[in-house]
């Protein structure tokens, strides 16, 4: 295929990179091939399939201490479902999800502000302050079976 313009920047017979229609060119391949991807999970998913490769944004602080186990349980219960851990902070991670890169995402903050994304809460997160007995915060704590 002939384009009326050029795609590449060179120097020569060195290419040095893409010209600002090549990039253009390169962004639009890239939505196609994406959607092809969508496409083919979309007639999986219709097929009852349980298959191919789930994208899951989160943060480094979910993947390490919140998702091993509920890893180890979905690689058992759905084998042939290769699992995807795509890493970035919330608004890294609606970006992915807005561009199609992820399927899922899963952040310790709300995305509900992102258009287009809806956040569905999973399980709380606590928070806890922790001092030595002596220091003058203890006198706010709440008395349980963990601060006595």
């Amino acid at each position: 295929m002939s384009w009326a313009y050029r795609s590449f920047a060179r120097h020569g017979k060195r290419i040095l990179g893409l010209t600002p229609p090549g990039q253009q060119v390169l962004d639009a391949a890239e939505r196609i091939m994406t959607e092809i991807d969508n496409l083919k999970k979309l007639a999986r998913d219709y097929a009852g399939s349980p298959e191919g490769t789930l994208r899951l944004a989160t943060t480094h602080t979910q993947a390490r201490y919140v998702l091993p186990p509920i890893v180890q349980r979905f690689a058992e219960r759905y084998p042939e479902v290769r699992l995807k851990l795509l890493q970035g902070n919330p608004p890294q991670i609606a970006a992915m999800l807005a561009a199609g890169q992820a399927d899922v995402g899963m952040a310790t903050e709300t995305l509900a502000e992102a258009p287009g994304l809806k956040s569905i809460p999973v399980f709380e997160w606590e928070h806890m302050v922790v001092v030595t007995k002596p220091h003058p915060l203890v006198r706010f704590a709440k008395h349980s079976e963990r601060s006595p």
